[in-house]
C-alpha cells in the first residue's frame, strides 16, 4: 500500500514533525508551508528523504480560490512522483492519526475501488433557496490585514444575502453542463482519480476557475464538483442525499473535528472522546495545548491490533 500525504501547514513546525513521525515511514509526504510563513523551521525539524517540500508557495488566504491553489501545487507533484500512490490523503499540520498504521493500511486496502471523497450536491439543496455563504467578494485592503479583511468579506456577504441574490450552481464545462457539489477539504483519493482531476482542471481552466473564483471555500466544492460530474467516477464516490444540510463535520470522512466559530483545539481530557469518534484522524492539536494527549494517543496507537 502506497501512501502519499498531502499536508498544508503554516505553523508549529514541531507538531507538524510529530504529525509525520507517527505516519507509516515508508509513505511519502509532500508538505505545502503558506508563504506568509518561515519555511525554515519546517525544513531543519524535517530532513527525512521522503518529506517534501513544495517549492511552488501559495499565500494562502482562507476561504478563497487560492486554497484550491495550494491543493492543486499538493496533486501535482504527487502525481509527478515517480511512485504510484494507491492513497493520497490530505491533512493539515495539525492533524494527528488515531488509528494504528497497520489499521489505515488495511482500511485502505479493504476499500480498493471506492474513492473516499464525499459531497452534496448544492443545486438541488439550493434550487429554491439561496445561501449567501457560498458567495465570497473579492476585496482586499492591505492596511486592514488578514483578519481585517475576513471580516469585511463576512460583512460583504451579509449584504449580498439580505439582497436576495441567487448565483447559479450549474455551469457549461466543454460544452456540457455541470452541476456544483459541496465536500470537505480532507480526502483521500487514488492517484487514477488525482490525474483525472488534474487534466480535467488544465483542460478546461477557464470555465472552472471562473466558477469558482469569487465562491467561499473552493477547496471544498472545486475538486468535488470535477469528481461528481464524471460518470466514470461518480459511482466510486460517498454521495450524501440532499434532504437536508449536511455538516462539514459529516462529510469529513476519516476525521473528527469539531468546528463553531473555530476549529477545537483537543486537550487531554479529551482523549476518551477522539478514541471513541471511530474517525482516522482528529485535528486540531498544537505544542501548546496538546503534548499530554499526543503522549495518550501514542499509548493507544501501540496497542491496537490491527
Amino acid at each position: 500500500m502506497n501512501i502519499a500525504y498531502l499536508i498544508s501547514a503554516h505553523t508549529d513546525a514541531p507538531q507538524l514533525r510529530r504529525l509525520v513521525d507517527a505516519l507509516h515511514p515508508d509513505a511519502q509526504f509532500f508538505i505545502h508551508i503558506d508563504k506568509k510563513s518561515d519555511i525554515e523551521p519546517f525544513r531543519h525539524l524535517l530532513t527525512r528523504p521522503n518529506v517534501h517540500f513544495l517549492q511552488h508557495r501559495i499565500n494562502v488566504r482562507w476561504g478563497t480560490i487560492n486554497e484550491w491553489d495550494y491543493q492543486l501545487a499538493l496533486l501535482r507533484v504527487a502525481i509527478a512522483h515517480p511512485v504510484h500512490f494507491d492513497r493520497l490523503v490530505t491533512l493539515s499540520g495539525m492533524d494527528y492519526p488515531l488509528w494504528s498504521n497497520r489499521r489505515i493500511s488495511e482500511y485502505f486496502e479493504s476499500r480498493q475501488g471506492t474513492e473516499l471523497l464525499a459531497a452534496m450536491p448544492l443545486y438541488e439543496y439550493l434550487e429554491s433557496k439561496w445561501i449567501f455563504r457560498q458567495v465570497r467578494p473579492y476585496l482586499t485592503l492591505p492596511f486592514i490585514g488578514n483578519r481585517g479583511n475576513q471580516r469585511l468579506g463576512i460583512l460583504l456577504r451579509k449584504l449580498i444575502g439580505i439582497t436576495g441574490y441567487r448565483r447559479s450552481y450549474s455551469f457549461t464545462v466543454g460544452g456540457n453542463e455541470w452541476r456544483e457539489y459541496k465536500g470537505s477539504a480532507w480526502w483521500a483519493i487514488s492517484e487514477d482519480l488525482a490525474r483525472f482531476v488534474v487534466a480535467t482542471y488544465d483542460a478546461h481552466t477557464r470555465e472552472i476557475r471562473g466558477q469558482f473564483r469569487h465562491q467561499h471555500c473552493p477547496a471544498e466544492t472545486l475538486l468535488p464538483t470535477i469528481a461528481f460530474n464524471s460518470p466514470e467516477w461518480r459511482e466510486r464516490l460517498v454521495a450524501f442525499p440532499c434532504e437536508d444540510w449536511v455538516t462539514l463535520k459529516e462529510m469529513t470522512l476519516l476525521h473528527h473535528i469539531e468546528y463553531t466559530s473555530a476549529i477545537r483545539i483537543w486537550k487531554a481530557a479529551d482523549y476518551p472522546l477522539l478514541m471513541q469518534s471511530g474517525r482516522m484522524f482528529t485535528r486540531k492539536l498544537t505544542s501548546k495545548d496538546s503534548l499530554e494527549l499526543i503522549e495518550l494517543i501514542d499509548d493507544s496507537r501501540k496497542q491496537l491490533i490491527p
